[in-house]
């Protein structure tokens, strides 16, 4: 398909629907570099649609530059989605963790409107949901306890995001409800070092719990 692509755009440079589809076409091959150069070009013709936006700046963090898919979110066009809900959530973690201040990073960095849009979502994805976790966990856990038990649907299918809830019982000590939450996780999928690490975090604290 990218070739196919490819060989289009070179003999119609001008039409933007193969350019948009060439873009697509690196982007889900996770060629970040050459879908954004392709997305940079058609953003200086003002052609980029609200789906190539959220794309361009996923791409973007994924290249590790979470300042210009931040930028690019806050600029972007059109209804926010999950995606470019996310990409904004997970940039702003990764513009913390790089603060050298010594404090959480989310200062002028931070955009308390993107954290209330990602709540309203009715039906978050996986990526949405962990983005409001890593978000969240440090300096709001009682706004991310409230946000994980309302979708306990996708938990149900989440062995690490029940235990994201489960740490969060523990830690206010609510010990009754850890338990038969840690009775409710399988082994799940992932690799079998990702399993072994998820099994520890379920031993310790059915341990901590019948303390």
């Amino acid at each position: 398909v990218q070739r196919e692509s490819r060989d289009l755009v070179t003999r119609f440079p001008a039409n933007k629907e193969l350019m948009l589809s060439l873009a697509d076409c690196q982007y889900w091959s996770g060629d970040y570099r050459a879908a954004a150069d392709i997305w940079k070009r058609m953003g200086a013709q003002n052609s980029l649609t609200s789906v190539a936006q959220d794309r361009f700046a996923d791409a973007l963090l994924k290249m590790d530059r979470p300042e210009e898919a931040l930028q690019l979110c806050l600029a972007a066009s059109g209804p926010l989605t999950s995606l470019r809900c996310a990409v904004v959530l997970e940039s702003e973690v990764a513009i913390a963790g790089e603060a050298t201040s010594g404090s959480s990073g989310f200062t002028e960095a931070s955009h308390e409107a993107a954290v209330r849009e990602a709540l309203q979502f009715a039906q978050p994805d996986e990526r949405l949901i962990w983005a409001v976790v890593r978000r969240l966990k440090e300096g709001q856990p009682s706004q991310l306890l409230s946000y994980l038990e309302s979708h306990r649907e996708v938990l149900a299918v989440n062995p690490d995001l029940q235990l994201e809830l489960a740490d969060l019982y523990f830690a206010r000590q609510e010990f009754e409800r850890v338990a038969p939450l840690i009775a409710e996780l399988t082994d799940g999928t992932g690799s079998e070092e990702l399993k072994k690490s998820r099994e520890e975090r379920v031993q310790f604290l059915k341990a901590r719990s019948l303390a």
